[in-house]
């Protein structure tokens, strides 16, 4: 190598040194190159004066404003993609319920889906240029910074909405993953919550579509759907929340245990009509059975609980008490009323009882139902009385396959209310 060839390879080591070192240490200025007044009037043919004027701010020739402006609105779920993966979601969902598959081939399903809308989700690749530019003034980063305190103050701005666009995200998906624990009989291990469990499936994701856009034959989205099933059945545990009837105590819960598998088992064989009766056939003590239990309703209740709401609620949690959450919401009402029918199917005479009766003690799957129901209905489905609709649906689905065509009919109908053209059927 001549001495002119060694001082150009010298040259460029130390300037790619720089563009590494500048990654690092001056990526919001980076960012402000790209996302300045100037720049993006040009780009959306507003003449220049007048695009700093509508940016002007204390620091007329800075370009944050721009960056903060661009930022939030990159953190709003619908720019960003999320309602359509979550329709593609939901599609896929629709499409195995009524193939009459199986749950759990369902969630893989919506699961592939989802991340196979990522690649067309302009939030993606926007997402992670914010991340990348902000991603040394987050206190997890352990690494040397080079920020000025300004750059840092705005890379702190920058995560803050990436964190919100996150937790609406989880807001969104938060029931309905707990429904869809429901479906399985499960709910998540300690110590995490649905919340968490989110969180969890959506690093995997994340994680997932990266890979895939560097090595897109790594592995398919089917896999991933796959994994984030495993995911969902290792950090989760057969088990049941939200019964009113369920003692705290472990022996009031060993009790009520034993009681509920000992109708799921005989009530194919015919339905009963005493709880003492139950009692002795459980080995257990009549007096704190009925307790536990004061009416056939009760038990069939819990029977149908355990079964259908184990994972809890329908509805997200929100800090105004209002009802907040995607039309994926009104996909896992219909999945679980299906849930419904199919243990009416199996054990007739929890549909027979609870048709009739209400339990004594709570609400019962059908209040819960009608609570939630008439929620997700009221936000999804404008014009519909949801009540009536709700109970429509519930009388479907306690009938079993004989009365659910009505409660076809009936979902096809809320889901063009819904804005859904294809109004499919479960």
């Amino acid at each position: 190598m001549t001495r002119r060839d060694s001082n150009r390879q010298r040259k460029i080591e130390e300037m790619v040194a720089a563009g590494l070192g500048k990654m690092t240490d001056a990526p919001i200025d980076m960012l402000r190159s790209a996302l300045n007044a100037s720049a993006l009037g040009l780009a959306a043919g507003v003449p220049k004066d007048t695009a700093y004027r509508v940016f002007r701010s204390a620091d007329p020739s800075s370009a944050d404003p721009v960056l903060r402006a661009v930022s939030r609105a990159a953190a709003d779920p619908s720019w960003a993609g999320f309602d359509e993966s979550l329709t593609d979601m939901a599609r896929a969902f629709d499409e195995v319920l009524r193939a009459e598959i199986g749950f759990e081939e369902a969630i893989v399903a919506s699961m592939a889906a989802n991340v196979e809308a990522q690649f067309q989700a302009p939030g993606g690749p926007v997402g992670w240029l914010l991340h990348a530019a902000a991603i040394t003034a987050s206190e997890r980063w352990k690494g040397p910074v080079a920020l000025s305190d300004k750059d840092a103050a705005v890379a702190r701005e920058l995560l803050a909405d990436r964190a919100m666009l996150y937790a609406k995200v989880t807001d969104e998906l938060a029931p309905i993953l707990a429904a869809t624990l429901s479906l399985l009989g499960r709910r998540p291990k300690a110590p995490l919550d649905v919340r968490g469990l989110v969180s969890l499936m959506h690093a995997l994701i994340d994680g997932a579509v990266l890979r895939l856009y560097v090595e897109p034959d790594s592995f398919s989205a089917r896999l991933v759907g796959e994994a984030i099933l495993a995911l969902a059945l290792a950090f989760s545990e057969e088990g049941y929340d939200s019964d009113p009837r369920c003692p705290a105590d472990d022996a009031g819960r060993v009790l009520y245990d034993t009681v509920v598998g000992v109708a799921r088992a005989s009530w194919p064989s015919g339905a009963f009509s005493d709880v003492r009766r139950l009692a002795g056939q459980a080995g257990v003590d009549p007096e704190l059975a009925v307790r536990i239990f004061p009416s056939v309703a009760d038990v069939a209740d819990s029977v149908m609980w355990r079964a259908v709401l184990a994972g809890g609620s329908l509805e997200a949690g929100t800090s105004d008490g209002q009802l907040q959450g995607s039309e994926g919401e009104l996909s896992m009402l219909f999945a679980l009323l299906r849930r419904v029918r199919i243990l009416v199917d199996e054990l007739p005479g929890v549909g027979e009882v609870l048709s009739v009766e209400r339990p004594a003690l709570g609400p019962g799957v059908r209040g819960e139902f009608e609570r939630q129901g008439k929620g997700v209905l009221s936000l999804h489905c404008p014009g519909v009385d949801p009540q009536a609709t709700i109970d429509e649906l519930l009388r479907a689905a306690l009938g079993g396959s004989h009365a659910w065509p009505a409660a076809e009919v009936l979902m096809r109908v809320l889901l063009r209310s819904s804005g859904n053209p294809e109004g499919a059927p479960f």
